[in-house]
């Protein structure tokens, strides 16, 4: 593989040891904290100005939690609370549910609802890329489309984001 597309990629889901280890290495590390992690010139690429999150779009805040419940509950019960410390364990569906909500990895609803959260995510820490989540073997490919098609006509054009090389 050609060295500079490695340098170029991302390592998605970085924790602070993964940054140390792929600083030196050029890595661009992608977090989905909702923080930046502080930057140390010694270790490189810190990929301080990337925003990670997860979206699903609904009707109503009852439809984005039963999504939530459908693609993502499982993967946050088994998988993500597993592995990272901070993240609570709760005895009822309906408390762990919230709780992926209040996180802050997780961000949808309406249409109205998403651009109001984007909006405060960019005046409160602006990105540079925006790195958007969904678990391919858990969410149907025609909603992930149909979600990151409203996130790219309805959504981004809001912000104030950088534009692509592309135009």
């Amino acid at each position: 593989m050609n060295s500079d597309l490695l340098n170029a990629l991302p390592v998605v889901a970085a924790t602070p040891a993964c940054v140390k280890y792929g600083g030196p290495l050029h890595w661009h590390p992608s977090h989905c904290d909702g923080t930046r992690l502080e930057y140390d010139a010694t270790l490189g690429h810190r990929g301080e100005r990337r925003g990670n999150t997860k979206i699903h779009l609904g009707r109503d805040e009852q439809e984005f939690t039963d999504k939530l419940l459908r693609y993502d509950y499982e993967m946050w019960v088994q998988h993500y609370s597993t592995f990272y410390d901070g993240i609570p364990k709760f005895d009822t569906q309906a408390a762990t549910l919230q709780s992926m909500k209040d996180s802050g990895i997780f961000l949808g609803g309406t249409v109205e609802q998403l651009k109001a959260e984007w909006r405060h995510i960019y005046a409160s820490l602006p990105c540079e890329y925006i790195t958007l989540i969904w678990h391919y073997a858990r969410c149907p490919k025609e909603l992930m489309l149909e979600e990151l098609g409203v996130f790219m006509t309805e959504v981004l054009p809001e912000l104030d984001a950088p534009a692509s090389d592309d135009g």
